[in-house]
């Protein structure tokens, strides 16, 4: 979500934020399969451990910013969160979801709409969205 917050605003083309975000979202997820495999396979592995030449500022910063966002999920009414989850972070289809969930698809994607509206809404207020507020 935080590459979303951050990267946001240098879409030209409103139309083109949807598959953008799926895109970005995919890989995220990707990423962190990947990672979450060596942190549980290989002892003694943290993917997250301090680099020579990693900044531990900007390191303190990220980590910070990550709670934050999981805060946020965290605030987000149960129904809501779940859709959000399970779309954007499991890189579920709308129709998958309905289905796991118990509700029409056309309840899933009115969910995912507003749980996206709210995370913005609440990422902006508290701070975590760029300057122009994206």
């Amino acid at each position: 979500m935080l590459v979303v917050i951050r990267r946001a605003h240098t879409i030209r083309d409103p139309d083109q934020m949807l598959p953008w975000v799926y895109g970005v979202t995919r890989r995220v997820v990707s990423w962190q399969r990947r990672k979450s495999m060596w942190t549980r396979f290989v002892p003694g592995f943290h993917a997250e451990s301090a680099h020579p030449m990693r900044d531990p500022e900007r390191d303190a910063s990220d980590r910070q910013k990550r709670r934050a966002v999981w805060e946020l999920l965290e605030q987000l009414d149960p129904v809501l969160r779940e859709v959000l989850v399970l779309c954007d972070l499991e890189d579920r289809t709308d129709e998958a979801v309905a289905q796991l969930v118990g509700v029409p698809t056309g309840t899933v994607k009115s969910r995912l709409r507003r749980a996206r509206a709210r995370f913005a809404e609440t990422a902006a207020a508290r701070g975590l969205a760029d300057e122009e507020g994206r």
